[in-house]
């Protein structure tokens, strides 16, 4: 069985999925006519499709993690390759405060509170609600992050991603 991979751990796909972007499969179905038409006449048709889907999915990864980075950010929160040793576009990152957890969860709390199923009037109430450590209660929460954009009227993860993505 292998081991469980940490709660700050996440991949690109599930950064993908959790802001509501295309997964990776879909944008390379989506662009087989273009790997084809690139390839189309090369001397190696195979090396150039591939070069062609390998051009695709750099845009795809940057994009996502762009938009990641971007609503993260607004929260107090950093991602960074989990590994060092990781290319320059690892598929797992680690989620780490910009400065500290407890401001993290303060952010995530003005989020919260901006959806409206829930409130919390201070950190305490929303510690205590688990009961949690600020880096728990911020990492059980990464959902709400996907939520900044309409609770403060900003542009949404899909239009971030379809500006990052060219």
């Amino acid at each position: 069985m292998p081991a469980k991979k940490p709660a700050d751990v996440l991949t690109i796909s599930e950064l993908a999925k959790m802001f509501g972007l295309p997964e990776w499969d879909e944008v390379d179905e989506m662009n087989q006519d273009y790997y084809w038409e690139l390839a189309r006449g090369s001397e190696d048709e195979t090396e150039a499709e591939s070069a062609a889907q390998h051009e695709v999915y750099g845009q795809w990864y940057d994009a996502v993690e762009q938009v990641a980075a971007k609503l993260f950010g607004e929260h107090g929160l950093e991602l960074g390759p989990r590994n060092t040793k990781d290319s320059d576009r690892p598929y797992e990152l680690r989620v780490t405060p910009k400065t500290t957890w407890n401001e993290a969860a303060t952010k995530i709390i003005s989020t919260i509170n901006g959806v409206g199923y829930f409130h919390f009037s201070s950190l305490k109430e929303f510690l205590d609600s688990g009961p949690y450590t600020a880096r728990q209660a911020v990492l059980e929460h990464l959902s709400y992050v996907r939520r900044a954009p309409e609770v403060y009227g900003d542009t949404s993860p899909r239009q971030l991603y379809e500006r990052y993505f060219r």
